[in-house]
């Protein structure tokens, strides 16, 4: 049972009575045990749990802890959608390193601008670079972490490793090791990620964002949407940026809910299928891609039973909102309006708002 706005708010306000002061990782810690059994995330069709996801990030912070990462650490991550990058964020912040998200689009040039600015240590790859340029125009970068075997020569000094490699590594270290990584200083007002939004400049500038920006944001978009416990989201726009990565991910972390992706770039028919097969409560959006989903999918209510709420931002015509409502049977619909620099969303509608209020105001402060 989904329940009232009132009595969703009183379970998330029994979730977090207090707010202690949590990282990434104490948070995903704290919740893993807490929801050891549900379904963290399902990419793809490929289901793991809390507990199962905790395995894998101890494995991944091993290993990464294995080839050099330190805390404060500066590690620039450009990774597409997938199970990877949703390891590294915890196993990152384990570490008390700092992500630094570079687009999975960005150009050599961006890029090597991104990295430069950054003055990041390390390098994590899902798509091909020359990486002849970034060697010599990034010193600061110790190594280069290949998702896949994209690159066909590995340059000097062990430069570039595979993904599995990094994992292989995590098996070597001492016991005296693990227990340095698990007892790492967690500090809440420190750097979990920083990134990079051109705003009012030519040049990317990187933002800075601590971890108590994300996980209150987080919190906030969870009381203003009145999620439930155990939600599921359909999350079809890019982990990299700040909207998916808060108002989707870190959001279901909160309640103990999952994450549903695909490793494809936005596909109608594969969204609307996705949807079905695994029962999904929730879809968070552009309007563009809700556009999309509405004239070519023509979706109809009695195909999504479990969908009770959706949310796409950005400015859209005013035939949408209703046609939204009706093509998939729900009234849970909100917009809202954020930029990176404020930790995503700052203003937001409520489920409960009038409809002709959605359509002409993104809402108010979370």
């Amino acid at each position: 049972m989904i329940g009232s706005p009132q009595e969703r708010l009183a379970e998330l306000d029994n979730m977090y009575p207090e707010w202690p002061g949590y990282t990434q990782w104490t948070m995903f810690l704290k919740n893993s045990r807490l929801y050891s059994t549900r379904e963290f995330y399902n990419v793809d069709g490929d289901s793991v749990t809390y507990q199962q996801a905790h395995e894998l990030i101890d494995k991944l912070a091993a290993g990464l802890y294995a080839i050099g990462i330190r805390p404060t650490d500066h590690v620039s991550v450009c990774l597409d959608n997938g199970p990877e990058l949703i390891q590294l964020i915890y196993a990152l912040a384990k570490l008390g390193a700092v992500r630094v998200s570079v687009h999975f689009k960005a150009g050599l040039v961006e890029t090597i601008h991104i990295l430069k600015t950054s003055d990041s240590n390390f390098f994590i790859i899902g798509k091909s670079y020359d990486l002849e340029e970034i060697h010599n125009n990034v010193p600061t970068i110790k190594k280069v972490i290949a998702l896949q075997n994209i690159m066909p020569v590995a340059l000097q000094n062990n430069y570039l490793m595979g993904w599995q490699d990094v994992i292989k590594a995590g098996k070597t270290i001492s016991e005296e090791d693990i227990n340095f990584i698990n007892t790492i200083p967690q500090d809440s007002k420190g750097l979990s990620d920083i990134m990079f939004t051109s705003g009012s400049t030519s040049d990317p500038k990187g933002v800075m964002i601590t971890h108590d920006m994300v996980l209150r944001s987080a919190w906030g978009t969870c009381r203003t949407r009145y999620i439930e416990s155990g939600r599921r989201m359909y999350v079809p726009i890019p982990l990299y940026h700040m909207f998916a990565y808060v108002e989707g991910l870190t959001c279901m972390l909160l309640t103990g809910g999952t994450v549903i992706m695909t490793r494809e770039h936005f596909n109608v028919y594969r969204s609307l299928q996705l949807m079905r097969d695994y029962h999904v409560n929730d879809i968070i959006c552009v309007s563009v891609i809700m556009i999309e989903l509405l004239t070519k999918g023509k979706p109809k209510p009695e195909d999504f039973p479990y969908l009770h709420a959706a949310y796409w931002a950005a400015a859209c015509p005013k035939w949408v909102w209703e046609a939204g409502r009706k093509a998939f049977g729900i009234n849970d619909v909100i917009t809202s309006y954020g930029m990176t620099e404020c930790g995503s969303t700052t203003v937001m509608s409520r489920p409960d708002d009038p409809a002709d209020t959605v359509e002409k105001w993104f809402g108010r402060v979370k």
